[in-house]
């Protein structure tokens, strides 16, 4: 008789059962996992894109900050010329009528003079060592040079 020699694999014939759970879990596992690594795995990358687009929108509100600031400079260095202005015309035009014997205008307001009281509630404080806005020191001086 002969014996044939042990196999490594005892009743190799038989076959394995695998529960259909199985079947369909365990892809789905394997799915969610490549997933999940994909996702995570570029995070750093993400994280870096996220960084640079936040330094170029600080980038961005830096410039146009500073173009405020130009901005408001400029309308403040105009103010200040028009008063200037505003100071030599009422000059000019109180020596004109005084010439023709007329009484004195005042086109600058006085310090110690109040301003006119708004039509609207002004939308905060302004004064105890607040600037008044260049905006509306402009349309101020405007509205006395019109009148």
């Amino acid at each position: 008789m002969r014996h044939s020699p042990p196999s490594p694999f005892p009743k190799a014939s038989q076959v394995v059962k695998v529960p259909l759970w199985a079947v369909v879990a365990l892809p789905l596992i394997f799915l969610l996992m490549l997933g999940l690594v994909s996702h995570y795995g570029s995070g750093p990358q993400s994280q870096q894109e996220r960084i640079k687009a936040l330094q170029t929108q600080a980038k961005v509100l830096s410039l146009q900050l500073e173009t405020e600031r130009t901005q408001t400079q400029t309308y403040s260095n105009e103010a200040v010329q028009l008063q200037q202005d505003l100071v030599v015309l009422e000059r000019e035009i109180n020596r004109l009528r005084e010439k023709a014997g007329l009484p004195k205008v005042r086109l600058v307001p006085q310090p110690d003079s109040a301003p006119p009281i708004p039509d609207v509630q002004p939308s905060g404080p302004k004064g105890a060592g607040q600037p008044i806005d260049t905006g509306d020191l402009l349309l101020s001086l405007r509205v006395q040079m019109s009148s």
